[in-house]
């Protein structure tokens, strides 16, 4: 048996920057094969980060590794920045990694967090491959290439600049919405900052937790604008959205989510400020009353406030001495009783996020949170700390559509519970609330798909170079290039390419047969025409030869049930009766095919049809349902957006953007009512199966005209899709 290619992945400190890169591991080694070594970077005690890594449902093949902990005593005091702290721990740490690598027989490459750029010099003087996951945003990422251009040409402050500063090909970034790292270029974090951003080009290739429908602007600048193609800048893979999918369950979760469980459908607002995000007294109070002034469910992640340390839970998310009740507005707990619930310090985010309940979030706007966010279709209330935060909120408000922002009245410190009231009552109940809901779950949607895609084409792609010792800055990227300039080719070149698909060639001989059935069905040829009996030879051996396609359409509906993320219990049960009777259908086909081939005796071919004419046509019940839901999603959305728009018009503001979007879904809704049509057509021919052929809708020239339907209908969903 060939040995599994070994990958070590090494992040810094923190919830935010350890979730990705473990996520990322875990994929590697349960979807792709690879073994995996996860290096931890030990700072203080963190209750939450030990649940999350010692999990008892770890893969085997997963093995975590604590680094030796670095005496810090000397380095660093209680006055260092954090993100000082952060880089000094990690340089402290790395004194000793070159021993950890070759103690474990050096892997095949080596992931890091972007501020784990130290190790690139060990792996160097090793021969390892090294790769970044660059765990924020694109749009950072294109912003940190460019910074030490920036650094070079610009005198002064980036903040005192007269314009925004602008990435070449991405949007411009308003000076105060610039990452804290670089609004005082004095300072010690500006220069760490620098120090690594600047050796991103010596790495073999950048991994970033986002997708193309997200993102599509700096993706595009990455790989397409001659500033980075010059840097040079690293093959930029896209791998996201990945985030936690589950997490430790406690007594107390459990209580929150049976709480949960008793609430209406989207009418608990999240209310968490990131693992390290911390308010002053006086904002969390004005916080808290807002809230109860809302009368709006709720659910408080309440950390203990800190004055002038926005990320003041950094280095300890979850392990403090916390009792809400000693700085919530007196009476707080009682008044609200019922209403919502407070949880010290820490909650099972993504659980919640999840559940169909929550209808809001209020969050900080790290990265990985609005990845939680949008994957499960909640809308934001943007509340950003530190960090790139505000880079990510404008984005998330201007850009994307799914977030509110509350503003500080002017010469205000902080914001007012008046404010917070009403961006509450905006997002869980007002008309563009239910606008930037309907958006996030077409995001949702589009996140689900990319997962899929970027792990196949991406990782293993990228991974497997480096494993076959090929150039690991070659090999996926050109796979990448020829994929994204697949509506370049001719017609003979999307030919090619349709031909090629299991797919493309199944539905071809399907209108080859049905169109054959509706010519003999007619009776436009004489029964005693030689032709005619030629005809109905090859009908019915097209109709075996189509069989032998069933396993890999089987094994895809096993794929769809094990990699979907179901809303809720409906969904989950019209995707067991439309995945699940389809898949028996195909499975069930293949001893048909058998028999019909005479591998199995004949005598049970007609017992086999029946029970496959049942779960073909049970399947397509689900299916059914399933896209008239997603019909009824898309009505939605559209409705939305239109509504969007006048308001937009009314206002004098532009809306090409969301013009576009309404084209979109109106040829997506135009393709579900298609493939509707197609099932109701194919499950017509699976009740004549039932029927074998009695009854007024068995009628052959009426099958045969539904058959052609459902193939044509089919070809041109593959057509467009390949």
């Amino acid at each position: 048996m060939a040995m599994k290619p070994h990958v070590a992945l090494l992040p810094s400190p923190g919830m935010g920057h350890i979730i990705p890169l473990f996520e990322l591991a875990k994929r590697l080694v349960i979807h792709h094969g690879f073994r995996v070594s996860f290096f931890v970077i030990v700072t203080e005690p963190s209750t939450a980060q030990n649940q999350f890594l010692r999990s008892p449902s770890l893969p085997p093949d997963l093995n975590v590794i604590y680094l030796p902990q670095a005496d810090m005593s000397s380095i660093v005091t209680d006055e260092t920045p954090v993100f000082d702290r952060l880089c000094l721990t990690v340089r402290e740490t790395l004194r000793s990694f070159r021993s950890v690598l070759v103690e474990l027989n050096r892997p095949s490459a080596l992931i890091i967090d972007i501020f784990c750029t130290d190790a690139i010099d060990i792996c160097n003087e090793l021969s390892i491959p090294t790769y970044s996951f660059f765990t924020a945003s694109t749009a950072l990422l294109a912003f940190s290439l460019y910074l030490p251009k920036l650094d070079r040409e610009v005198q002064g402050e980036y903040v005192d600049l007269p314009e925004p500063v602008q990435a070449p090909g991405c949007k411009p970034i308003r000076t105060e919405d610039l990452l804290d790292q670089v609004r005082n270029r004095k300072t010690s974090e500006y220069k760490w900052f620098l120090f690594h951003v600047s050796r991103l080009p010596m790495v073999a290739g950048i991994f970033v937790n986002t997708w193309e429908d997200f993102e599509p602007v700096p993706l595009k600048s990455l790989k397409e604008n001659p500033f980075f193609h010059q840097l040079p800048t690293p093959p930029v893979h896209p791998v996201g959205p990945l985030i936690k999918v589950d997490e430790p369950m406690t007594a107390s979760d459990a209580e929150v989510l049976t709480w949960l469980d008793k609430q209406p459908s989207d009418s608990v607002l999240l209310v968490a400020l990131g693992s390290g995000g911390t308010l002053s007294n006086e904002q969390f109070t004005e916080f808290a009353w807002g809230l109860e002034l809302s009368q709006k469910r709720f659910i408080l992640v309440a950390r203990k406030p800190i004055d002038d340390d926005v990320a003041g839970a950094f280095f300890n998310s979850g392990s403090e001495v916390n009792k809400p009740v000693s700085y919530l507005p007196e009476g707080f707990m009682r008044r609200t009783e019922g209403v919502g619930l407070v949880l010290p310090s820490w909650a099972p985010q993504v659980a919640v996020l999840r559940h169909r309940s929550t209808g809001g979030f209020l969050s900080h706007c790290g990265w990985n949170s609005l990845l939680e966010s949008i994957v499960h279709g909640v809308p934001i209330i943007a509340w950003p700390l530190y960090a790139e935060q505000k880079m990510n909120t404008r984005m998330l408000v201007e850009e994307v559509g799914v977030a509110v922002l509350p503003v500080a009245e002017p010469g205000k410190r902080v914001i007012g519970r008046k404010e917070i009231e009403r961006v509450v009552r905006l997002l869980m109940e007002g008309d563009e609330g239910k606008v930037m809901r309907r958006r996030a779950r077409e995001l949702q949607e589009s996140a689900r798909k990319a997962l899929n895609y970027a792990l196949s084409f991406s990782v293993q792609l990228s991974m497997e170079a480096t494993a076959s010792n090929l150039s690991p800055s070659q090999n996926p990227k050109d796979l990448l290039i020829a994929k994204s300039t697949i509506k370049d080719r001719d017609f003979f070149n999307h030919l090619e390419a349709y031909l090629a698909k299991r797919d493309g060639v199944d539905k071809l001989l399907k209108i080859s047969r049905y169109a054959t059935k509706i010519i003999v069905a007619s009776s436009v040829l004489p029964e005693t025409l030689t032709l005619t009996s030629r005809l109905k030879s090859f009908e019915s051996s097209v109709g075996v030869s189509r069989k032998a396609f069933r396993l890999g359409k089987f094994v895809q509906d096993v794929n769809a049930l094990r990699n979907n993320c179901f809303d809720s219990k409906e969904e989950l049960i019209l995707s067991i009766i439309a995945y699940g009777g389809e898949g028996f259908y195909y499975f069930v086909e293949q001893f048909v095919w058998l028999a019909k081939s005479g591998l199995i005796d004949s005598k049970h071919s007609r017992n086999l049809q029946k029970v496959s004419a049942w779960a073909e046509f049970i399947g397509y019940i689900g299916s059914i349902s399933l896209k008239i839901r997603d019909l009824k999603r898309i009505v939605e959305d559209e409705a939305c957006l239109e509504s969007s728009i006048e308001i937009a018009a009314t206002r004098g503001i532009g809306y090409g953007e969301e013009k576009e979007k309404v084209r979109k879904l109106r040829e997506k809704k135009l393709m579900k009512k298609l493939s509707i049509v197609q099932d109701v057509a194919d499950g017509l021919m699976a009740v004549a199966d039932i029927r074998d052929g009695k009854g007024r809708l068995s009628g052959p020239l009426l099958l045969s005209c539904a058959g052609l339907l459902s193939a044509i209908i089919s070809t041109h969903k593959n057509w467009l899709s390949c």
